[in-house]
């Protein structure tokens, strides 16, 4: 996705936070909102994120929100309202329940033997197959 988005694709982990006001701090700094997030316990207002990707193309994924969703959903919804050239990708065991969400059941696919495989190889697992099918199905080009 790094070329459809041509090169602004950001990963937000959020498996390691346990502070739901930080959110947006964590989000703010991956993105490269200007500002100061040195002291861990001054909260970023909720408004100045979705407001500084107003203008910008982005991937933006959000990863292993489910011990946050009560903070994450809501700003997810808020960006899609207000920027609408940001795509967001988010991972969590229940969905966000807001705007703009296609949610994909739950898929858990391991390898097996953790061998590595080639794309072709893991095309041949009903996991992936339905991962591709409903990422191409949203009409971003995904190959």
């Amino acid at each position: 996705m790094l070329a459809a988005f041509d090169s602004a694709v950001h990963y937000v982990d959020f498996g390691p936070l346990g502070t739901p006001s930080l959110v947006p701090n964590l989000v703010a700094s991956t993105v490269g909102l200007p500002g100061s997030f040195d002291d861990p316990l001054a909260a970023l207002s909720v408004a100045a994120l979705p407001a500084f990707l107003r203008d910008k193309r982005i991937l933006l994924v959000l990863d292993s929100c489910e011990h946050l969703i009560e903070t994450i959903a809501p700003l997810a919804e808020r960006i899609f309202r207000e920027a609408p050239e940001v795509q967001i990708l988010a991972t969590s065991r229940e969905p966000l329940q807001v705007e703009g969400e296609l949610s994909i059941d739950c898929i858990r696919w391991l390898p097996p033997d953790d061998a590595p495989l080639t794309a072709a190889q893991a095309l041949t697992f009903p996991a992936v197959q339905l991962f591709v099918e409903r990422a191409a199905a949203n009409g971003s080009g995904f190959v």
